[in-house]
Parts: C-alpha cells; structure tokens; sequence
C-alpha cells in the first residue's frame, strides 16, 4: 500500500514471462498482476470477443430467477440460512442437508475422504458436518443451489481453483486479521460466477475464458461486453439475494476492484489468496514481483509467501480431488 492508502499498481502493459509453462489457465488477475494487461502481448493481439446475441437477457433472466429461489424454499438454500443460524449446532446443519440426497452423499463423501484423515470412519451426516466445517457445508450448499456441483456444470479447472484459494485463505485468514470460516467460504464461491455464466453460454463462455487467459487480458471486460455484467457482478447479486453475510458477498462481488483490498480483513484476504493460488497452480515456488509485504499490509514478506505457496500447492490437491467429486 503506497503512503496514500492505494494499493500499488504495476505500470500497463509490463509482462513477465513465467519460468515454467502454465499447468492450469490463470485467474484473470488485476492490475497490479505481471499478467493482467489490456490491448496486445508480447506484439500478438488479443482477440475481443463480440457481443453474443441474447447472451445478456438470457444471462439476466437465469440471475433473476436464482434471485428468487429463496421464495421457493429449496433445501440448498434451507441449508445456507442454517449455517448462517448461530444458534445451529451440527445435527441442526445435518438435518437440513439430509433433506437434499446428493449434497447428503457428497458431503458424507467429503468427510471420508483422505484430505480430512478419516477415511472409513465417518458413519452418520452430523459428525461429517462437524468433520468438513460449517463454512464449507454453506459454499457447497450455495453452489449446489446456483447449479455448479456437477462437472458438466462448471469451467474445466472450476473446482480446483476453488480449492486452492479457499486452501491459501485458510493459511492466511489469522495473519490478516480475517473470521477464517468466512474466508474459507468467500473463497469457495469467489468465482461462482463464471459457473453462472458458463451454465447460460455453454459453448460459447469457455473458448472465451481459455482465450482471453491465454493472452493474459482481463476476462470481466469482456464478460460485460458479451452477457451485460461479469461474473463477480453475477455472483455478488445472487449470493446477496440469498442473504448470505454483507461482507461476504462484499468479498465475492469486488474481488477484481483493486480498491477493495482496503476495505477489510476479508476482502485483503480474498486479494492475498488469489495471488497465492496463482502461483501455486502454476508451479511458481518463488513469488517473485508480487507485492505480498504491500498487500498483506506488512503480514507477509517474500520468504513467507514463498513458503505459503508450497503448502498451499501440497494441501489444495486433496481437497481439489475432494470437490471435484
């Protein structure tokens, strides 16, 4: 952060050539990013995607009717509300998920999986909610309610950069100041959005994502330009709709605004994880160039991160597995 309270900003259009290839399409970072820039790389043009026809009211009238799921009480969103309950214990969040067969199943899957150590020995939905966390039961609960539980719901790699954020959240939430429950979850959903998209454009949202990471452009103009709203915007309207904490869908909403970062705790968290997720998909165990000590507000230096990223990449392919389940 410079002395004025912004967030330092690299200058537009500087790109750096990772060391190694990319193992998976990058987060469309931001600004600040060696790899968020506009116009052209490395003198090859990047290809703008026009307009689709219909794109936009389609989009609109699938975000407006998940706006008005909450009216038709379906389970999912029965489970979010619990979850949000303070006064809700495990078997009170197990008794609403058991109403709802396959997020029952995936969770009880979840639990017995080798990410959580207990493999074979979680019997009944109460223990297995106690074993995930309640965090994760409501992020998995809203996705099962926006239609992003299934593989063929979502983005190729959807699920594992989920994991991977939600996992270098968890490492960082206590060193930034931020609730780590809240910021599990904010990272699961942070890209709820592009499942939101790729379920109204199917054919057309992937080619665009994979394109525009390729060129290292930052995909959310283009969103806007072809559906009327990006996916943070898309995310943010319909997890506010389904009374999800303010500041969570703060988080989710403006992950791709570098001003937000200022705003709190969680949304430096969010901004943090995602620049360590980045290099931790793509096989970089030396962060070099990115602003850590700046982000993080001084919490995190170079070594740090550096150190933070090799657990990330080591703990997030288990629960990646697990998710993608």
């Amino acid at each position: 952060m410079t002395g004025d309270g912004t967030l330092w900003r690299r200058e537009p259009g500087l790109v750096t050539t990772p060391a190694r290839p990319r193992t998976t399409a990058p987060f469309d970072l931001v600004s600040f990013d060696r790899h968020a820039v506009s116009g052209s790389v490395s003198g090859t043009t990047a290809v703008v995607t026009e307009p689709l026809t219909g794109r936009s009211l389609e989009l609109e009238e699938l975000i407006s009717a998940l706006e008005q799921l909450p009216a038709q009480q379906p389970v999912t969103l029965r489970v979010v509300a619990v979850a949000d309950d303070p006064n809700a214990g495990s078997r009170e969040l197990a008794a609403a998920a058991s109403a709802d067969v396959p997020l029952a199943a995936r969770l009880l899957r979840m639990a017995n999986s080798a990410f959580y150590g207990l493999s074979g020995r979680v019997g009944d939905l109460p223990f297995a909610v106690t074993v995930i966390g309640f965090a994760t039961v409501r992020a998995l609960a809203a996705a099962a309610a926006a239609g992003a539980m299934s593989s063929s719901g979502v983005p190729t790699g959807f699920w594992e950069r989920a994991a991977t954020t939600s996992t270098a959240a968890g490492a960082v939430s206590r060193l930034l100041g931020a609730p780590t429950s809240q910021a599990v979850c904010a990272a699961l959903l942070l890209e709820l959005g592009q499942a939101l998209l790729f379920r109204c454009d199917p054919e057309g949202y992937p080619p665009m994502w994979e394109e525009m990471n390729r060129h290292g452009v930052r995909l959310i103009e283009h969103e806007r330009a072809a559906y009327g709203m990006s996916h943070d915007t898309a995310a943010g309207r319909v997890l506010g709709a389904w009374k999800l904490p303010v500041e969570l869908v703060s988080a989710v909403e403006s992950h791709h605004d570098a001003g937000s970062a200022t705003q709190s705790p969680l949304h430096r968290t969010m901004w943090v994880s995602r620049q360590l997720a980045y290099e931790a998909l793509n096989d970089e165990t030396d962060p070099e160039g990115l602003p850590y000590d700046l982000l993080s507000g001084g919490a995190i230096d170079k070594e740090l991160a550096a150190a933070l990223v090799r657990r990330i990449r080591t703990e997030s392919q288990g629960l990646a597995a697990t998710l993608a389940m």
